[in-house]
């Protein structure tokens, strides 16, 4: 799982874990900025170890 928040704006942002391509949502709060990354036709899947892996829509099954 890559989520982080970015240096200037706080805002919450993802990373593709299979690509690297980054989403800044633009939001500070964490489910909102769930909200548009699934908007963005994002996909999030659990993995090993109670983590979740994001995906990009270029990478999502």
């Amino acid at each position: 799982m890559t989520t982080f928040k970015m240096p200037n704006t706080h805002s919450v942002a993802f990373t593709c874990d299979d690509c690297g391509t980054s989403l800044d949502t633009e939001r500070r709060d964490f489910n909102t900025a769930r909200d548009v990354l699934r908007s963005e036709g994002w996909q999030t899947k659990p993995a090993p170890g109670g983590a979740w892996r994001h995906l990009c829509p270029d990478c999502r099954d």
